[in-house]
């Protein structure tokens, strides 16, 4: 770890004290389970240990030897992120106060791990670490009216008569990076050729560099929540205004938490009335975080009116004052068609009552939290509150990935976005045309897949153990008995034959082509041209991983297949990607209108 490294580190643990041991999920937003890093002098060696033993020191944080649970404690620190999935179940539904608190302990030490491992890329990108240099660099995400006039000249720009001036506003507007990505998205739709063939090269440029600017912000905001200040305020806020990014936001939000004060709240109660809805989210709970009890009476009936999100965030901000009120309002919001908000409500449920939910269906637990919500005549009684600084966690339960393939791309040969393209066959490349994926197929016989990788959906080496994975799938009729599409889940191909009948499903191994079921048919036809929805539910444990697997026709649900396979974790193998697939001879285009992954709990 470098210097700086090292003192942010002391500054993220100095924070962490001072907001004492109930904190939940502030852990897990800082996405502990990420890359290893390499062992040095400051990185010791992580344990390499079992589910069994960490069960076992799990256990023994309650063990009545203040010796064995110390003992306990060190050994489940040295294991690292190897633990952190039994320890996040142990916060939730531990056997006792004693392991619920040692459990928030350690994973609040490998979050601020996490964290300071992270601070390191402000100093390697050249940005200072202070907050007027954190604070500068955000300002410049920020749009004013001049830059925008200046972006929507330079645009004008590219099609000028001579070349001098169109490479200057090319320039221009490769610095300005992602502040212009609009304005040159819109480019690329122009009719005059040299201005959509320059908006096109310069988006392939802000996009080849998105990952990297993503990075140095989450940092910037990260370093603004452990060092909060309250001349920090504004300029989160109007940042939060200029971006769409859920995770920015997030991270935004709890840099403005931590910096609001009894000063700021002109400001909040502004930022309530914002027209944007993650400022006034950010707004509402911010308001309790500068008053704390003295917020109650005006954020209570925004427990009952306003919309779901708003309802949301004020239940946070009041779950800790006003427990039963807020409880009331989670279950009522369990009901609202936006799963990322349900799932939050059902956090804020878990930690609000300490129940566990004895289902991993949501339709069942949610009607288990009415049932219990009806049988409870005093609520209070019932209640673990209070939950402290958990409750400000803006993480998604059901985080995850979305591509909708909206920037037209004439040839894709490695990279689109955070996808990368693979191919078998030298030479062979991509497309993307009006919203759809594109895979040739005037190619002699190879693969050609979409990948996306562990690392890019969530930070980590392998993939989640629950998730939904989703597209909508299909192919043109040429040579239907030649060529497959389909979707991979770690080594496990799951595929059908466009246009042919019956549609020959069946489950392969990706890298060799090994049957894992043979031909069957779909009951019905997948017709050339057309897309179905495909969706692979998949849940993992530590012996087998099951596969959900439906087709549907949006255009006559009748037309639907379902199947369920479940394979050991040593047949499945490699478990760090997931793909749309085209393989087989020559024959049609593979097509593709999107890429989803949804993470659940």
């Amino acid at each position: 770890m470098s210097r700086v490294g090292r003192v942010l580190y002391r500054v993220a643990s100095a924070f962490a004290e001072s907001l004492g041991l109930v904190v939940l999920l502030g852990i897990i937003s800082l996405r502990v389970g990420g890359a290893e890093p390499e062992a040095t002098e400051s990185s010791p060696v992580k344990l390499s240990v079992t589910d069994k033993q960490i069960a076992e020191w799990i256990e023994q944080l309650d063990d009545d030897r203040f010796s064995i649970r110390e003992h306990a404690e060190r050994h489940l620190l040295k294991a690292g992120e190897t633990a952190i999935a039994l320890l996040k179940k142990a916060v939730i539904g531990g056997s006792s106060r004693e392991v619920r608190i040692r459990a928030e302990r350690i994973l609040l030490h490998l979050a601020n791990e996490r964290t300071a491992s992270r601070m390191p890329v402000l100093n390697e990108h050249g940005m200072g670490t202070d907050t007027a240099d954190l604070l500068k660099f955000l300002r410049t995400r920020i749009p004013s009216e001049e830059r925008q006039r200046l972006i929507r000249h330079l645009i004008e720009q590219l099609g000028h008569d001579h070349l001098i001036a169109r490479e200057d506003a090319s320039r221009q507007l490769g610095d300005l990076g992602a502040a212009a990505r609009e304005e040159i998205l819109e480019a690329v739709q122009s009719g005059d050729a040299e201005v959509s063939w320059r908006a096109r090269s310069l988006l392939r440029r802000i996009d080849s560099q998105a990952n990297r600017l993503k990075e140095e912000t989450l940092a910037a905001l990260s370093t603004l929540k452990l060092q909060p200040s309250p001349n920090a305020v504004q300029t989160l806020l109007d940042f939060m205004n200029s971006i769409s990014d859920q995770q920015l936001e997030e991270a935004a939000s709890k840099a403005l938490w931590a910096s609001v004060t009894r000063e700021h709240v002109g400001e909040l109660r502004a930022a309530m009335r914002h027209e944007k809805e993650a400022v006034r989210r950010a707004g509402i709970v911010g308001l309790e975080a500068a008053l704390g009890k003295d917020a109650v009476e005006e954020l209570m009936p925004m427990l009952s009116r306003g919309r779901p999100a708003e309802r949301l965030a004020a239940a946070r901000a009041l779950v800790d004052h006003r427990p039963a009120a807020a409880v009331e309002a989670l279950v009522q919001l369990l009901d609202e068609e936006d799963r990322n908000l349900r799932e939050q409500a059902r956090w804020l449920l878990i930690a609000a009552t300490g129940r566990k939910e004895t289902t991993h269906v949501e339709a069942k637990a949610i009607e288990q939290w009415k049932e219990w919500l009806a049988s409870n005549q005093d609520i209070s009684r019932s209640l673990s509150v209070p939950i402290g600084a958990a409750r400000w966690e803006l993480l998604r339960e059901s985080s995850g990935f979305r591509e909708d393939f909206v920037r037209p791309e004439e040839s894709v040969s490695t990279m689109y976005g955070r996808l990368s393209f693979e191919s078998t066959l030298p030479g062979v490349e991509a497309h993307v045309a009006d919203g759809i994926f594109v895979m040739g197929g005037q190619h002699e016989e190879s693969d050609q897949r979409l990948v996306l990788t562990a690392t890019e959906l969530n930070d980590d080496d392998e993939l989640p153990d629950r998730f939904e994975f989703r597209s909508q799938i299909g192919g043109e009729a040429d040579g239907s008995a030649g060529y497959h599409v389909g979707m991979t889940v770690g080594n496990v191909k799951m595929l059908f034959h466009p246009a042919y009948s019956g549609g020959a499903f069946r489950i392969e191994q990706s890298d060799d082509h090994n049957y894992l079921t043979q031909n069957e048919d779909m009951g019905f036809t997948p017709v050339g041209g057309k897309t179905y929805d495909m969706t692979v539910d998949v849940q993992r444990d530590t012996e087998n991983v099951q596969y959900d697997i439906a087709v549907i026709n949006v255009d006559d649900p009748t037309q639907r297949f379902r199947k369920r396979v479940v394979y050991s974790v040593k047949k499945v193998g490699r478990w760090d990607r997931v793909a749309l697939e085209r393989s087989g001879r020559r024959g049609g285009a593979a097509l593709f209108e999107s890429l989803e992954v949804i993470v659940k709990r």
